[in-house]
């Protein structure tokens, strides 16, 4: 037989006994009940998302304890609970993308770096150079503090810029 944990998980809604020892949906539970001392329990669904994934059980020693207007202050206090595990799930998602693209960002440089061909990163709009790796360092023969103090057109020679500049600006959808 289902209790009214289970009746509140299963249906998402909040059940309430405020007759716990004459209700005969909870008989199986009667003795138990009377020992403890209870007259009346009530079951708030928890949510993750849209699913429920536990409830608040509370329990009064008096019949009748849950008036309406305790039912809509624990309802609402479940609400929030719900709502604060959302926001908890959202920051660890969000946490765990932060950490992947770090991750990501990281293998990224290491490449970058280690690759023997010589490899640049440069803003579209400026082309000044924002990046070289060493393998650029190593074939141009320029420091990586010069590099950097120039563009991509600087390493072109006079004859070669306006090719470069037709190829870029039709590369970057005619940005430069």
């Amino acid at each position: 037989q289902q209790g009214l944990t289970g009746q509140a998980l299963v249906s998402g809604l909040h059940v309430i006994s405020n007759d716990f020892l004459n209700d005969p949906a909870m008989a199986p539970w009667h003795e138990a009940a009377r020992r403890a001392g209870v007259g009346a329990s009530a079951k708030f669904p928890i949510r993750q998302g849209s699913a429920v994934i536990g409830a608040i059980n509370l329990y009064a020693g008096e019949s009748g304890f849950f008036a309406e207007d305790v039912v809509a202050t624990l309802n609402e206090m479940a609400i929030d609970v719900s709502f604060a595990l959302d926001n908890f799930a959202r920051e660890a998602a969000r946490r765990n993308a932060e950490e992947a693209l770090r991750e990501g960002e990281d293998r990224y440089r290491r490449m970058f770096a280690a690759n023997p061909e010589p490899m640049w990163v440069y803003d579209v709009e400026t082309l000044a150079f924002l990046a070289v790796n060493d393998a650029a360092v190593a074939h141009y023969g320029w420091s990586r503090e010069q590099f950097l103090a120039m563009t991509i057109a600087d390493i072109r020679s006079t004859e070669d810029r306006p090719a470069l500049l037709d190829y870029l600006s039709a590369e970057n959808g005619n940005r430069i």
